[in-house]
């Protein structure tokens, strides 16, 4: 605190105040008539306590929902900023970023996803035709993307943890070869690099 020196006015303010900080007041009836008063309304506390509800309010309907209880099955602490931290390295590009943020949310354009908002009329893998394209078929199983999968699978050697949709979504450490491998298989270009890179697979299949 910056002492006002030599000012009588401002000197017996800062006494004052250094009362007040030890817990010693002013007797009320020394105050003036409208601070003997209670304070009928603190904006500053009302604010905060209407923000403090709304959190909850939104908390409670984002677990309730159905993304929030699949999510749940991922990482029962979201919504968290630890995730908002990992995807915010400045090694990710914002569109890899954004593609991991929508594959943890389960909106991503998946043909599953896509099926179910009728954009697309099946819900077959693009790169090997099994019946349905999911996350867990696009990160783990699509024989079509064993080659990009292979830096995954030696980082969770490395790690020493079982390769999962649970540990590729949550674990901060895994974020950086995720975008790798999203970046590698191609899924989510613009539509004629994707039908060029599937088409190349299709061939190479066929020899």
């Amino acid at each position: 605190m910056v002492e006002h020196i030599g000012i009588e006015g401002n000197e017996l303010a800062d006494k004052e105040a250094k009362e007040v900080a030890k817990g010693r007041s002013a007797d009320t009836k020394l105050l003036p008539p409208y601070l003997r008063k209670t304070l009928l309304i603190n904006l500053a506390a009302l604010k905060m306590a209407h923000h403090t509800e709304l959190k909850k309010e939104w908390k409670n309907g984002w677990n309730n929902s159905t993304q929030g209880k699949a999510l749940a099955q991922i990482n029962e602490t979201m919504p968290s900023t630890q995730f908002v931290k990992a995807i915010s390295n400045p090694k990710l590009s914002r569109d890899i970023a954004s593609k991991i943020a929508q594959l943890r949310l389960m909106h991503i354009p998946l043909n599953r996803y896509l099926k179910r908002i009728w954009r697309v009329d099946s819900a077959r893998c693009p790169a090997c035709r099994a019946d349905e394209e999911n996350i867990t078929h696009y990160l783990l199983n699509c024989p079509s993307y064993v080659h990009e999968r292979w830096a995954l699978t030696q980082h969770a050697r490395k790690e020493r943890k079982a390769i999962s949709v649970k540990i590729l979504l949550r674990d901060p450490k895994f974020i950086l070869p995720l975008a790798g491998y999203i970046q590698a298989t191609g899924r989510f270009k613009q539509h004629g690099e994707q039908s060029s890179r599937l088409n190349s697979n299709t061939t190479q299949s066929g020899n």
